[in-house]
């Protein structure tokens, strides 16, 4: 069964995203925020350890992006 994005009500105003505790994330939170507002903001979700390995990640993504077929 898809899911009709029209029937979603927002969590918050249009053009603005989101912002909810770690311990108020839930499916329907995940369902609302993204299909009516298009993300969400989880605080305190990753510890600064996990963000920081995250980012590095991603940095190296973004570098590998930029030379194709090079092993970083």
């Amino acid at each position: 069964m898809a899911l009709d994005v029209a029937v979603v009500e927002p969590l918050c105003a249009e053009g603005t995203i989101p912002d909810v505790s770690a311990k108020d994330l839930d499916v329907d939170v995940v369902r609302r925020g993204v299909c009516g507002n298009g993300a969400v903001i989880v605080r305190g979700l990753l510890d600064g350890d996990a963000v920081s390995r995250l980012r590095d990640v991603g940095r190296s993504a973004v570098e590998a992006s930029r030379h194709p077929g090079r092993s970083m």
